[in-house]
């Protein structure tokens, strides 16, 4: 804030009377202002830049610009908020090309010669130009799509809002909001920080004190931002993180659930890898199912006899060959007697074997599969 000088005065000052004395001061008024100061501080940057020798000045001409480079950033999400709230992405492709070139060249603006497009008087019709904010961003601003996804996501994180009902609901991480508006901190750490909170939330909401919990964490998280190295905040969030996690067993199953899965994890030296993460009941049985193929004295552990029983099956042919098929039927009469449940078809009984004679199909295999044991 200019000494001598508050914000009233300065819009009053550079949007001028308008030819009328007195009048009340207006949306295009404040942004005409916020325009005159963005180029009145680039001005004074060249300036001070130019200008200094001083290694003092310089050290306050450093903190004085960080300080710009925080307020920017909570004005950049202020204005992502604004342009959802209004719903800015719905505007005519007519309407973008015009504010782009006011944007170019905002002489006519500011001296109110030149007015900003019409608002649209009824719900825009057609394929719009921008298909939400996140787009919007993205293509008005020509910012990364990551960046301006980010910035969405933000709000709820760091502004404050409405809920359905309309009622107005705090940020989503209200300590570090304040530090993001007070430029207490760096922007982007700040961002880091509540994208790393938000996503320990599911395990902090299955704590008896979850309110309290979160607080408590988000209190410390912040002093670390305000005060510490990025590096020493990214370990003291793991460090939260691992202490939330420790004893998996008292976690809350609908918690347990979110992490399970089979990912795949890429290819190395030419093999497939996944991992597999499932519950507690499910790894009992996994390891019962393995247990059973590593023993050879189970029918899913008999390799040996796996393998004999698949090529006496592959061995029948001719005229013979549907006897033999019947006859494989698991009654307890015929070679596929021992075959385990999952080997046979159960419609019919019969083992999943080609009973075509080996090299009459293309298919054949040129000895049967047979289930490889299971990883230790």
């Amino acid at each position: 804030m200019l000494v001598g000088m508050d914000t009233t005065e300065f819009i009053a000052l550079a949007a001028g009377t308008r030819g009328a004395p007195g009048h009340p001061v207006s949306p295009d008024d404040e942004l005409r202002a916020l325009v005159q100061a963005q180029q009145i501080t680039r001005e004074l940057a060249r300036a001070v830049a130019t200008h200094t020798t001083s290694p003092t000045r310089a050290a306050l001409f450093a903190r004085v610009a960080e300080d710009e480079h925080r307020a920017a950033a909570h004005t950049r999400l202020l204005a992502a908020d604004t342009a959802r709230r209004t719903l800015a992405h719905e505007l005519p492709e007519d309407t973008f090309d015009a504010l782009a070139a006011i944007h170019r060249d905002p002489s006519g603006y500011l001296a109110g010669t030149t007015a900003l497009p019409q608002d649209p008087r009824t719900v825009p019709t057609g394929r719009p130009v921008f298909r939400d904010t996140t787009e919007f961003l993205a293509g008005f601003l020509h910012i990364g799509s990551f960046e301006a996804r980010e910035r969405v996501h933000s709000i709820d994180r760091l502004l404050p809002g409405t809920n359905i009902h309309g009622q107005p609901v705090p940020p989503r991480f209200p300590v570090l909001a304040g530090d993001l508006a007070s430029g207490a901190a760096d922007p982007g750490q700040i961002g880091a920080a509540a994208r790393k909170l938000e996503a320990l939330a599911p395990i902090v909401d299955g704590h008896p004190d979850a309110a309290i919990l979160a607080g408590t964490l988000e209190n410390r998280v912040a002093e670390s931002v305000r005060r510490e190295d990025p590096r020493t905040t990214a370990k003291l969030l793991a460090g939260i993180q691992t202490s939330l996690e420790r004893g998996p067993e008292d976690l809350p199953e609908e918690v347990l659930r979110t992490r399970t899965g089979l990912f795949h994890r890429g290819t190395t030296g030419g093999l497939g890898e996944f991992l597999l993460r499932t519950l507690p009941r499910d790894t009992e049985a996994l390891l019962a199912l393995c247990a059973s193929t590593d023993n050879p004295r189970t029918k899913a552990g008999d390799r040996d006899g796996l393998l004999q029983q698949a090529l006496a099956a592959n061995s029948v042919t001719g005229p013979n060959a549907s006897n033999a098929q019947s006859a494989t039927s698991p009654d307890g009469n015929g070679p596929a007697a021992g075959f385990p449940d999952f080997l046979t078809d159960p419609a019919t009984g019969a083992p999943l074997t080609d009973p075509e004679p080996s090299g009459t199909s293309p298919w054949t295999p040129t000895e049967p599969a047979i289930p490889p044991p299971c990883p230790t």
